[in-house]
């Protein structure tokens, strides 16, 4: 059993409420060369979802350090 069980219906309420495309069709990405790995899109959803389920902030999925 796992206490991430409520993120299961996060991407459901996004699709049914349309959050990524609305994010996929506002947001603008000017990142270019090797920052581009990942679209956008992407990051903001794992961002949003990590923020809806309790988890701090993360970059690359990543804890930020205490200090």
């Amino acid at each position: 059993m796992t206490s991430d069980g409520g993120l299961l219906l996060v991407p459901e309420l996004d699709e049914r409420l349309g959050w990524t495309a609305l994010i996929q069709n506002h947001l603008v990405d000017s990142r270019s060369g090797r920052n581009t790995q990942f679209p956008l899109a992407d990051l903001f959803r794992q961002s949003a979802y990590s923020r809806l389920v309790g988890y701090e902030e993360m970059i690359a999925g990543l804890p930020l350090p205490n200090g």
